[in-house]
């Protein structure tokens, strides 16, 4: 029976208290809090830079912008791409 791999998994995840932690460097698991899962093209769309957003309704959003973009990102004229935004 053939199985099909296994996509890889782009998740973003929190560490609340980081800036707290002093001089670790390893940080259990159970203080990491998971926030939400990209979705994944092979090939394409690498996630290269984020930054949070103030957002609507007091929801926080994640602006991701992608190295490697897929075509249909690209503007017609080359001085562009589009990005994604998720509600955090």
């Amino acid at each position: 029976m053939a199985t099909k791999p296994a996509e890889p998994v782009r998740r973003i995840s929190s560490w609340p208290g980081c800036l707290d932690a002093g001089h670790r460097t390893i940080v259990a698991a159970a203080e990491i809090e998971p926030l939400l899962e990209l979705p994944y093209r092979r090939g394409a769309d690498h996630a290269e830079g984020m930054a949070v957003l103030g957002g609507s309704e007091g929801r926080a959003e994640l602006l991701v912008v992608d190295d490697s973009p897929a075509q249909e990102r690209l503007h017609d004229d080359g001085t562009g791409i589009e990005a994604d935004v998720f509600v955090l």
